[in-house]
């Protein structure tokens, strides 16, 4: 009946949860040198991978002072699955910002599947030196998804190697019967097929993840301001969470998002919050009209408002955010 499918198993992978992984570093990108096809049934685009294992074109190190060099980090909605290259909204920012008279050089490190975890250490680790002026740290609600499968700073070990939490023990049941799912999801109150956690727990846990997440971002800016560079936290919505019959889960995801960006100006850190701009756009709109059915990322359209609302905050914001431009 195709019930209870995890989003792998919907977009025709087989399944695939998120825990349990060990990998043998601690950066998440994909392999250099490569062509990626998305092939699911929303969307079917190649795009390339450069060396450093993300979806740019090769990059240099050096890097001319009247460029604004600006590095965003972040996770599938960041690399702009669902779009072509051209229509991710990084790609847009950047051409929003030279039409603005800004000489803007956007490098766009977001990888699908990441978080602010991995964006922090790949930062810290590589793309720092490639003197980016500003970063763009995004974030949005899946990253309390993935703290909760694969945990916080504690994932890196000191061997150099990263590892998920375990899942519970019966989630070969999980994999194997869809009833047993079933039966997960109407007795033990779960909400998000393959996250192994009840909507109540998440609800009540999320305030102390938060303060994990502004943690983070307080060493993220710490970073980027050792190496000269201003950080700018992104905060946005999902597409499910713009609907205006919001569910009780997303309305506290909304929520959450807006206490990060509380906990992040007490810090000093610029933090843009997009939730008001994006429901007011989109809270009435058909959601096919802006997210993909199967896929549940943004079309093209939803993230030329993201950027749209991004450039016009960067160049208008006081004191200015972009100085380096004028």
């Amino acid at each position: 009946m195709g019930k209870y499918m995890v989003y792998s198993e919907i977009n025709g992978n087989g399944y695939y949860n998120g825990y349990n992984t060990v990998t043998d570093n601690w950066h998440r990108t994909y392999l250099p040198h490569q062509k990626v096809t998305y092939q699911n049934p929303d969307f079917n685009y190649p795009f390339y991978i450069n060396a450093l294992g993300i979806r740019e074109h090769e990059l240099d190190t050096a890097k001319n002072d009247s460029v604004l060099r600006i590095l965003v980090t972040g996770d599938s909605f960041a690399e702009g699955i669902g779009a072509p290259y051209d229509s991710t909204w990084p790609r847009l920012l950047e051409k929003y910002l030279n039409q603005a008279g800004v000489n803007a050089e956007v490098i766009d490190a977001g990888v699908a599947g990441s978080d602010i975890y991995f964006a922090y250490a790949h930062y810290r680790d590589v793309l720092k030196d490639y003197h980016p002026d500003m970063v763009i740290a995004s974030f949005n609600s899946s990253d309390y998804v993935e703290y909760l499968q694969r945990g916080g700073m504690e994932r890196f070990h000191a061997d150099g190697t990263t590892h998920y939490k375990q899942a519970p023990w019966y989630e070969p049941l999980y994999h194997y019967s869809r009833l047993f799912r079933a039966l997960c999801h109407k007795f033990g109150g779960f909400w998000i097929t393959g996250l192994f956690v009840s909507a109540d727990d998440y609800v009540t846990d999320s305030p102390a993840i938060t303060k994990q997440f502004a943690d983070v971002y307080g060493q993220f800016n710490t970073q980027a301001h050792k190496n000269g560079a201003v950080l700018i936290a992104l905060l946005h919505p999902t597409p499910f969470e713009l609907p205006t019959n919001e569910q009780p889960i997303f309305e506290s995801n909304i929520k959450n998002i807006a206490y990060l960006q509380q906990l992040l100006t007490q810090q000093h850190i610029t933090a843009y919050n997009l939730t008001t701009p994006l429901k007011q756009k989109y809270a009435h709109a058909e959601l096919a009209s802006y997210c993909h059915p199967h896929d549940h990322h943004f079309k093209p359209i939803g993230y030329t408002y993201m950027a749209q609302v991004l450039s016009d905050s960067l160049l208008h914001s006081s004191p200015p955010n972009i100085m380096i431009a004028e």
